[in-house]
């Protein structure tokens, strides 16, 4: 609010415009923290938007974790830094792609290393094997990240040979 009481324009389109690609627009143009987060928490127009201007880790693990659409929970891993967050959504998330997606953004090798050892999906113990192999300089670590993508392409091909053989 300015000092007379009245709320300025670009405030008053973002949080009470009919148009959503209007609102959207003067959501890019703010700057106002307060604001920003009013219409992250409420406006499902602009929420995610606003989100992304805030930086706000906690709002956006909350649409990581909890939105109800794909496309909103994958753009918010994009902004995700915080590692423990992108553990939690790895490990928990129903989605196995939202989860893959979290993988790839993992820095915490031990954390790696157990997923590619243990979890129940291939495809997400061969995603955590091929991001650590990217950032470790422990060549033990390495070479044992390199065995788990083998036995996993070798078990995919023979699945392929199977069904191959099968018709």
């Amino acid at each position: 609010m300015v000092e007379d009481g009245t709320i300025p324009i670009d405030i008053d389109v973002a949080l009470n415009g009919s148009d959503k690609n209007v609102r959207l627009i003067m959501t890019r143009k703010l700057t106002n923290k307060t604001v920003l987060t009013q219409l992250a928490k409420n406006d499902v127009g602009v929420r995610f938007e606003a989100a992304i201007k805030l930086k706000d880790q906690s709002i956006l693990a909350e649409f990581a974790m909890n939105d109800s659409e794909r496309d909103v929970r994958l753009k918010a891993l994009n902004y995700l830094s915080d590692q423990s967050t992108l553990t939690d959504i790895a490990k928990n998330n129903d989605e196995s792609y939202v989860r893959l997606q979290s993988i790839k953004k993992l820095t915490d090798q031990s954390i790696l290393a157990d997923f590619a050892r243990h979890d129940i999906y291939d495809n997400l113990r061969e995603e955590a094997a091929r991001t650590l192999i990217k950032i470790t300089t422990d060549p033990e670590l390495r070479k044992e990240m390199q065995i788990i993508i083998e036995a996993i392409e070798n078990a995919r091909d023979q699945e392929e040979r199977n069904r191959e053989w099968m018709k």
